[in-house]
């Protein structure tokens, strides 16, 4: 299985009391946000080998022609970073998706 992904950070701030968001007050309460998406294509040495020996064609018809052997997963987690609090990193988000079921559908 061959897979890779792209991180993706933003930090966002909470002002209780007004203020700049990067600036860092007592009354501030920081967070870290990051994002991951992978992209799963189960048996990609297969895939390699046949195109490259010229059994099966590459490009974007490689994809769809092997669509059922792409997954995507995205994970969201944030944590807070202000100055005195411990805690620890959430999923706030997980979404698991097939492109290749669309395509059966249609």
């Amino acid at each position: 299985m061959a897979a890779y992904s792209v991180p993706s950070a933003s930090l966002r701030s909470t002002a209780l009391g007004g203020g700049s968001p990067l600036s860092c007050s007592s009354q501030e309460r920081i967070f870290v946000e990051i994002t991951m998406c992978y992209h799963v294509f189960r048996g990609f040495q297969d895939h390699v080998d046949r195109t490259s020996s010229g059994e099966s064609p590459g490009g974007v018809r490689a994809v769809y022609e092997n669509h059922d052997r792409i997954s995507i997963a995205n994970y969201r987690f944030i944590r807070e970073f202000t100055k005195g609090v411990v805690d620890d990193w959430t999923i706030s988000l997980a979404n698991h998706f097939k492109p290749g079921e669309l395509i059966e559908r249609q």
